[in-house]
């Protein structure tokens, strides 16, 4: 015996004397909801389904009588299920406790009620059936057999229904319900004036009275030859199609449509028309674009007036080209929405372009030409063989060559592209070379703004300096920057101009001012919120070209694509609603999206086979890093005391003390002020590398890559783990020299394992030595040890045999601070610092110096440190 247990809030409802069911809050009357379960695949009305499914199981059991229901005026016939109560006691149960006697008195009221519709509605139907089969009447059969092809059917969608036909004659037959000479067969002959003539087989003419209840014009069928014929007035014609077509087909009639009778296609074709305005005058996908629309009905071109009359027919049924064509409801609907489209003769080009690249567009197909045809060219047409660079120095890889070429050419067409390379592959270095290949081709027609956060801001100072110190670049932080007119003319000075998201934020109204050639957004993941402060101010930068960069174009959802583009190539893709019900709701539709993105978006991995032969097995990347004001204040405090002692009289070994204890503060200060402060209090927001931590660690954990982070401080270790572990929510992974042996060797093991924990926290000296991590990607060098083979040793922990992929070494340097010149010292002269440096890595050479080299070694160069206010 089944039982079917649900939930009393999915119970049905008795509102005003009429049952329903209460859906998303609201009330909707039985027969409605029954019909939207069994044609919506909406969770909301599956408990509908589940009810609608109980009653035909009971229904199928016969358990159906006539009965006498008292009532104040006397007593009604109605159609009563044997027993109720009984029946909703055996196979009825609450999900949560046992029903209740009124429950059940409720819920058998319920189902008589049903009951009683049901028969009522169907019993005038069967009765005519039992009459017009005469004395002996007729026997309903229902087999039930699980289903070769399940159909969800529109009568207005004749192409599907002559499908089912089909379908349903191959089924009839294997039932016997079917088939043979004996299948009524009806055949659309012909349409004068929009009147539809019916050629009826004389098969069916058993049939045609049952037919006649629904359809009373089956009565005026005449006899001619051995078929009959019917005519059908316009008004019949149109109910034919709607009504009657889909219950034949469901009878397992044959219906045969001539073969030049279609659903044809409706489309749209644009021409685009060639535009003699200057091309210095236009700005990229803004500019307006005349288009010639020609719309097509499969293949017969359409003037505006027919379409026009097409549309205010909204008939079925039409001539076209000395044939007939059958149209469905969407098809009507379509023709308006596109006579709307064709009375516009002007058009932007974002919307010109993304016709011409996706093809076909909701039906909308644009030949490109002139201005479009070009600007297609320039995207996609081949690069031909890369030229050298004037003033940059450095070698290009040749996926970076071709990064460079790819970047120009949408930077020359004034388009927005998203540059979207793996970590480490040299977005920065492609950008510098882009602008410099500008510059060479006289293309270069005014400042470039950069936005960045504060924590990469020095590198691309640094970037740059290294590979074309011929272009002038400028920087807009501090609270010592530039506001105001100045501003504007300050930044005129510069071939490229690097700032801050934030400071973006606050100057945006100066910045907007400028006559940018273009604007370049740097790990762009922090403007894929439309929404936000900082991506709106972006937004309102104006500038001939924009350009993108992240390692990461879509972090959580499709929507980041939309946003990233919103802010490249602004209405490209739509209003965000558009693209969510175009794209987010379909997978069939990624394949568009991917193709409509395609000009604009350039994604290389590291895996790939064009890149991999290209790359080296390790890359060094350092992380420039700025220190906060609180960092700063630490910073500064320590100097001053160390310069107070060192410069009054101490023992040498006294002075060598003191200068080794500065050293350690200023480093631990530099890692975090926690570090210094021995404390566990609040962490975010408190030190520039722990913000370039996270930001790192975002990018390698969305790329499902595995990471080691060294610190030469056990005390670090222990105070970034809990606290990386509550930022990403995922496991972390600690070791240091405190460890015995046993957890050492299981930590080992849960990070080597593919499913383990993705980031490990080792001090420099415990993990530096002796132990295999090939399973990680990245290598993370926190803070610097005075010894680079120190460094180098742990390195190889991750770059070593048995690695299979490229190992990224990311070696964070704060600027301004004792680290910057270190890091100086360790890269000018590598070869020289081994031999100063003892191999022990001590820093005790240091208090050898003079106060002189002393205080260059350790001052803080504020400008370059102070984070924007």
């Amino acid at each position: 015996m089944t039982v079917m247990a649900i939930s009393q809030q999915d119970w049905p409802v008795l509102v005003n004397g009429q049952w329903g069911f209460t859906i998303d809050g609201r009330f909707v009357d039985r027969d409605r909801a029954v019909a939207l379960a069994l044609t919506t695949l909406q969770p909301q009305y599956r408990s509908v389904f589940v009810w609608w499914d109980f009653f035909l199981d009971r229904m199928l059991e016969a358990d159906v009588l006539p009965a006498l229901e008292p009532l104040s005026q006397g007593v009604v016939p109605v159609w009563r299920l044997v027993d109720a109560e009984a029946v909703v006691r055996a196979h009825l149960e609450d999900s949560e406790k046992p029903l209740t006697d009124d429950q059940v008195r409720y819920l058998a009221s319920f189902l008589n009620d049903w009951v009683d519709a049901f028969v009522r509605r169907h019993a005038p139907d069967l009765e005519a059936r039992r009459a017009i089969g005469g004395p002996l009447g007729r026997r309903l059969v229902a087999r039930l057999m699980r289903p070769r092809a399940v159909w969800d059917v529109n009568a207005s969608d004749r192409r599907l229904l002559a499908q089912v036909s089909q379908e349903w004659q191959t089924i009839a037959a294997e039932l016997g319900l079917r088939g043979g000479p004996d299948t009524p067969v009806i055949r659309l002959e012909s349409i004068e004036g929009g009147r539809l003539t019916l050629q009826v087989s004389h098969a069916a003419d058993r049939d045609v009275s049952d037919w006649a209840l629904r359809f009373p014009a089956w009565r005026r069928l005449t006899v001619h030859g051995r078929d009959a014929l019917l005519a059908l007035d316009d008004r019949e014609s149109d109910a034919f199609w709607q009504e009657e077509l889909p219950a034949l087909i469901a009878e397992g009639v044959k219906v045969e449509m001539p073969g030049q009778w279609r659903n044809p296609r409706l489309h749209i074709r644009g021409q685009l028309q060639h535009s003699d305005e200057p091309r210095a005058s236009r700005l990229g996908l803004d500019q307006i674009v005349e288009v010639d629309w020609e719309v097509l009905l499969g293949d017969h071109p359409m003037t505006l007036s027919e379409l026009e009359g097409l549309v205010r027919a909204s008939r079925p049924l039409i001539r076209l080209g000395g044939q007939f064509v059958v149209l469905d409801d969407d098809t009507l609907q379509e023709a308006r929405r596109m006579y709307e489209r064709a009375k516009r003769s002007r058009v932007k080009m974002a919307d010109a372009l993304r016709w011409a690249v996706g093809g076909v567009d909701e039906g909308v197909e644009v030949v490109s030409s002139g201005e479009v045809y070009r600007m297609l060219s320039q995207l996609t047409g081949p690069y031909p063989p890369f030229e050298p660079l004037a003033g940059f120095r450095g070698d290009l890889r040749q996926y970076q060559q071709e990064g460079v070429e790819w970047l120009v050419r949408r930077m020359k067409s004034s388009v927005g592209a998203l540059l979207a390379d793996d970590m480490g592959l040299g977005k920065t270095v492609e950008v510098i070379a882009a602008l410099t290949r500008l510059k060479q081709d006289g293309a270069y027609l005014g400042p470039v703004l950069i936005a960045a956060p504060l924590s990469v801001v020095g590198n691309w100072e640094r970037e740059f300096a290294r590979f074309n110190p011929r272009l002038k670049v400028g920087s807009h932080l501090g609270t010592t920057r530039l506001e105001g007119p100045a501003l504007i003319e300050w930044v005129g000075e510069f071939d490229a101009v690097l700032t801050t998201y934030d400071v973006l934020l606050r100057d945006v109204d100066w910045l907007k001012q400028v006559d940018w050639l273009g604007v370049v957004a740097d790990e762009a993941q922090q403007i894929k919120n439309p929404n936000t402060k900082r991506a709106r101010a972006i937004r309102r930068i104006p500038a001939r070209w924009r350009v993108a960069l992240t390692g990461t174009p879509v972090e959580n959802r499709l929507k980041d694509l939309w946003a990233e583009m919103e802010f490249l190539n602004p209405g490209y893709l739509g209003s965000e609603r558009e693209f969510r019900q175009r794209f987010e709701r379909s997978e069939r539709s990624l394949g568009d999206l991917r193709r409509l993105l395609a000009p604009f978006v350039l994604r290389r991995m590291k895996t790939d086979p064009n890149v991999m032969p290209d790359l080296p097995d390790k890359v060094e990347i350092p992380e420039w890093t700025h220190l906060t004001p609180e960092q700063i204040g630490l910073y500064q405090a320590v100097v001053d005391t160390l310069f107070r002692e060192v410069d009054g009289s101490m023992t040498r070994m006294a002075r060598r003390g003191a200068i080794v204890a500065a050293l350690t503060h200023l480093k631990q200060i530099v890692d975090h002020p926690a570090l210094y402060l021995h404390q566990s209090g609040p962490m975010r927001g408190r030190s520039g590398k722990l913000e370039r931590l996270e930001e790192l660690l975002a990018e390698i954990l969305e790329a499902s890559e595995r990471v080691v982070i060294f610190s030469q401080y056990v005390a670090w270790v222990q105070l970034l783990a809990p606290y990386l572990r509550r930022h990403f929510h995922t496991p972390v992974l600690t070791f240091h020299g405190s460890m015995g042996k046993a957890e050492r060797d299981q930590v080992i093991h849960d990070f080597t394992d593919p499913a383990g924990p993705p980031i490990l926290l080792a001090s420099l000296k415990a993990g530096g030595v002796g132990l295999n991590l090939a399973s990680a990607q990245h290598v993370i060098h926190y803070d610097r040890w005075w010894n680079p083979a120190t460094e180098d040793q742990a390195t190889d922990r991750v770059w070593r045999m048995g690695q299979t992929s490229l190992v990224t070494v990311h070696k964070f340097v704060t600027r301004g601070t004792v680290e910057e010149r270190i890091d100086a010292l360790i890269q000018e002269k590598r070869h020289l610092s081994r031999q100063i440096l003892s191999e022990s890595g001590s820093d005790m050479w240091v208090s050898e110096l003079s106060n002189r080299e002393l205080r260059e070694l350790v001052e803080l160069r504020q400008s370059l440190t102070t984070s924007p206010s």
